[in-house]
């Protein structure tokens, strides 16, 4: 008995020890995402943060919070953490918050779609093996497909259809598989490139 409680008692601290690391770099990573937001040579420019769970939600909110960020349009009356959080569980915790940092407008707008985004902006900030890093713009058939989706949606909108479709060089009649297709053949090359990373981030070692 003395030696099953012995065992007990050490994957117990073991599992205590492991939660405690997992939290610590988490919080080490949000650091480096308040540290970028609050540099100087920052201000003024707008990025993306690409979730991809729910945990980095969590720390994003708190993030964004803390540094008291507001939504930039909402339709209704709703916290900012209340707001990220619904739109965020409609994609399954997968998904796209535009940062404006301005020293009088700190806001965040949200669409779930990267490539959305990168026609506007090529800062797009995700934790990639634990490490938190620029989307480039490469896809494996899985997340292709999930960025196909919302890419197809964008252009079959019945009020902005037109303008999506024009922008991404899709029509209407391209399909889901099509889009995911191109995607791939681009991967780290994305449809729009125009605009170069301008966020100054000490090359991960903030």
């Amino acid at each position: 008995n003395s030696e099953l409680f012995k065992s007990i008692w050490r994957i117990g601290i073991q599992m205590l020890l492991f939660c405690k690391i997992i939290r610590w770099e988490r919080e080490a990573k949000m650091k480096r995402l308040e540290k970028i937001i609050n540099d100087e040579r920052n201000m003024g420019l707008d990025f993306i943060v690409h979730i991809q769970n729910k945990n980095e939600l969590e720390d994003l909110i708190e993030v964004l919070t803390k540094l008291e960020f507001e939504i930039q349009l909402s339709l209704k009356e709703q916290t900012l953490k209340k707001w990220m959080e619904e739109l965020a569980e409609e994609e399954n915790y997968d998904t796209c918050f535009r940062i404006r940092n301005r020293k009088d407008d700190r806001c965040v707008a949200y669409n779930p779609s990267v490539e959305h985004w990168r026609m506007f902006c090529n800062d797009i900030f995700e934790i990639r093996n634990g490490e938190l890093e620029f989307n480039e713009g490469n896809y494996d058939l899985n997340s292709a497909r999930i960025e196909a989706k919302r890419i197809w949606k964008l252009i079959n909108e019945e009020n902005f259809g037109d303008t999506h479709f024009s922008r991404f060089g899709f029509s209407t009649k391209t399909s889901e598989k099509e889009i995911a297709q191109c995607l791939m053949r681009n991967s780290n090359n994305s449809i729009i490139s125009e605009n170069k990373g301008k966020v100054k981030w000490f090359n991960n070692k903030v």
